[in-house]
């Protein structure tokens, strides 16, 4: 016999082998899944947290409500009590009294109003807390509930499979050993990545709430479509501030 003829005459011997080599590959794939779920549950949440407890934030939108309702008093428009995310990124293409875009007015107001220490609110650290959205834009939730169930899944068919081949009678056989203790990091692993899943969905749900936007299930915004609006905000206010002070 040939050498690759011998090599299935012997794994032939091994028992259950099909369902080990299935095992096997979910034992491979699963550091690779698993890493990559953390960072952008990380970067969700301390986008969430930032924009939540961001002041400069909260004064930047106060005044973009208030510069609305000055701009329609007298019409079915004033007096709003609040706004659409995406009405900040059509204050660039909307022209106010003097000529002037929306965006442009705002930048001035925000630039003239001091806080403690002398610097306006408008400085540098206008947007500070909320930098993680670059990364949290990047991010689609409903994909990474697809992985998180892709690994609850296989979780379930590691513990049944271990089960199902039990002990062997091969001399040496240490594959069940490394499988259970496997099986027992993983199982610890995945129960933590579950519960930052949800602890990161309820913190995304609590902006959309804060921002008046659906969280109902058929219309709730993802994270890239929301962070995404706000990190292109900034480059425009960004830029419009750079054209003033120029």
């Amino acid at each position: 016999l040939g050498d690759a003829e011998k090599f299935f005459l012997e794994i032939g011997e091994i028992p259950s082998l099909k369902e080990r080599i299935k095992l096997q590959l979910f034992k491979i794939r699963f550091p690779e899944k698993a890493s990559g779920i953390l960072p952008e549950l990380n970067a969700v949440r301390r986008a969430s947290r930032g924009l939540l407890k961001s002041e400069t934030w909260k004064t930047l939108l106060e005044n973009v409500l208030l510069l609305g309702n000055f701009i329609n008093f007298g019409t079915f428009r004033g007096g709003a009590y609040g706004f659409k995310l995406s009405s900040l990124l059509k204050m660039s293409d909307t022209k106010g009294i003097s000529g002037q875009t929306l965006l442009h007015i705002l930048v001035k107001e925000m630039e003239s109003r001091n806080i403690e220490g002398g610097s306006s609110i408008g400085g540098p650290n206008l947007f500070e807390d909320l930098k993680y959205c670059e990364i949290a834009m990047k991010v689609s939730m409903s994909s990474l509930r697809g992985e998180m169930k892709q690994l609850k899944d296989g979780m379930a068919e590691l513990v049944k499979g271990i089960e199902m081949v039990g002990p062997s009678d091969l001399p040496g056989d240490k594959w069940l050993k490394i499988m259970d203790n496997f099986r027992a990091k993983t199982e610890k692993m995945v129960k933590t990545l579950d519960n930052e899943f949800v602890l990161t969905e309820k913190n995304f749900l609590e902006v959309l709430k804060w921002f008046g936007e659906d969280t109902g299930e058929g219309g709730k915004m993802e994270p890239e479509e929301m962070f995404g609006m706000i990190w292109k905000f900034k480059g425009d206010y960004e830029r419009v501030k750079a054209e003033t002070s120029g």
